[in-house]
């Protein structure tokens, strides 16, 4: 027992060292991930939806996937509109 009671200290610091190196890794993905979320968000106002469908509300905030779904559905009806027009 008191073994482990003298290892765990320097665990810790092993442990906070590996920390320390992932917290870089884990930041970029935050900034990649913020950087696409608006541009998805940009080209959601640009296709024509409201602020509020973009930013959604106090339930929630539309994520990455929501929003390029709601990107498909007006390319979709745009196609549609398209064929029908050139028929």
């Amino acid at each position: 027992m008191n073994r482990d009671a003298e290892r765990a200290p320097k665990e810790l610091t092993e442990l906070r060292k590996k920390l320390k190196g992932h917290k870089h890794g884990v930041e970029l993905c935050c900034e990649e991930w913020a950087h696409d979320h608006s541009h998805l968000q940009d080209l959601c106002r640009k296709a024509g939806y409201s602020e509020q469908e973009v930013e959604g509300d106090s339930y929630g905030v539309p994520g990455i996937t929501d929003l390029a779904d709601m990107l498909f559905k007006r390319i979709e009806k745009y196609r549609k509109l398209n064929m029908e027009r050139d028929r």
